[in-house]
């Protein structure tokens, strides 16, 4: 997508250049205006893509990530709590105890 963003002023001018050459309109053969006199007007070329820079590329700014398979044992350290705090907390989630 980045290519067709990057190119889309080359292509838009040579899809135009196109439309022209079938309509029989050529503007490239004909007489300069007074003001472009001295440049020469290239005819515009269909940017191509390289895929092989682009995935050199890609692969240099987007690494493999690897997952390992050994994991730790996660602990929740976002609010300490000792063992007892923490059977208070539960037991006051869950409530009192029915008998």
């Amino acid at each position: 997508m980045a290519f067709l963003e990057e190119k889309k002023d080359e292509i838009k001018e040579y899809e135009d250049y196109k439309d022209a050459q079938e309509n029989g309109e050529n503007e490239y053969n004909e007489e300069e205006d007074e003001e472009e006199e001295g440049k020469e007007k290239k005819v515009p070329e269909m940017p191509e893509f390289n895929e092989e820079d682009f995935l050199k590329n890609w692969d240099e700014e987007n690494p493999e990530i690897i997952i390992s398979d050994e994991t730790d044992d996660h602990i929740d350290n976002d609010w300490i709590l000792t063992p007892e705090e923490s059977e208070e907390k539960v037991k006051a989630y869950w409530g009192p105890e029915e008998a």
